[in-house]
């Protein structure tokens, strides 16, 4: 399978008014919204542009999963050419 290069992730980092992300060059950026679900207690990710849902138990599995398998899914669904460099960034969001 071809993949695309993934140039940086971006952590979420607390700030006053939510959180802030370092921005970094790349051909591609995607937002990949986090949220908890209290109910499941789960972790949830999703980026509907890249057609990105998935879940794990911790804040840090959740993103190391995610940025595994989301440039793989970005090329798959013709939003990312393969050998493009790819940026996420996450952001907590609450849950609907």
């Amino acid at each position: 399978m071809m993949s695309a290069n993934l140039v940086q992730s971006h952590a979420m980092q607390p700030a006053a008014a939510g959180f802030i992300h370092r921005r970094v060059v790349a051909d591609r950026e995607f937002q990949i919204d986090v949220m908890f679900d209290g109910e499941s207690g789960m972790w949830l990710a999703r980026c509907a542009e890249i057609g990105l849902y998935t879940e794990a138990a911790t804040i840090d599995a959740l993103e190391e999963r995610a940025l595994l398998i989301a440039p793989e899914i970005a090329v798959e669904n013709g939003k990312l050419r393969a050998g493009e460099s790819v940026a996420f960034t996450f952001a907590e969001q609450a849950l609907a």
